[in-house]
């Protein structure tokens, strides 16, 4: 007769809050740098329509632009960023069949990598947007920034503006968007 086994659990006494790397980068950057040149106007105002403007305009900046602007109906389909590290992003317009297939997911895109990093001042955030990083505050990206006589003023994806000192009201993270 066999012993019956044992089985430990490998779940975690309680859940822990999503902890990223810190970004590691320098301290000299602009005074302002603004993307709204670069950053494609949708109509919406969901999340995925914030994150498909911030790609399209992190890759503008860099010289190197998207052939088309990302679907926000396929980012909320994959899920950000997750799905966008699996999948990548499809073009504006794509239809999306209900539950989508794995057609619907991969046929046409172009595979990016996020990588997401933790800032902890304002410093951080105005020095990885001029390094080329999407920065995400709350559920809008940075947009553009200006030194003013009480630090810095931001704008973001989702038009509204704020001090570099509001931005920490909201959830911050810093998102190296790359092709894969």
């Amino acid at each position: 007769m066999s012993k019956p086994k044992n089985r430990t659990s490998t779940a975690l006494a309680k859940p822990e809050a999503a902890t990223f790397p810190a970004l590691r980068i320098g301290d000299h950057f602009p005074a302002a740098i603004d993307l709204r040149p670069y950053t494609p106007e949708l109509l919406g105002d969901t999340f995925e329509h914030h994150v498909s403007s911030a790609i399209a305009a992190t890759f503008a900046r860099r010289g190197t632009p998207l052939p088309f602007v990302p679907s926000p109906e396929h980012l909320a389909a994959i899920g950000v960023p997750d799905g966008v590290n699996q999948y990548g992003v499809r073009e504006l317009g794509v239809k999306i069949g209900e539950p989508p297939t794995e057609y619907d997911l991969e046929a046409d895109a172009i595979k990016l990598k996020i990588e997401r990093f933790s800032v902890t001042t304002v410093n951080e955030i105005c020095a990885a947007f001029a390094a080329g990083y999407a920065v995400r505050i709350g559920d809008a990206f940075l947009v553009a920034y200006c030194s003013t006589e009480d630090g810095f003023a931001l704008a973001l994806t989702n038009g509204s503006a704020m001090s570099g000192k509001l931005a920490f009201e909201s959830e911050v993270q810093v998102w190296k968007v790359e092709r894969s």
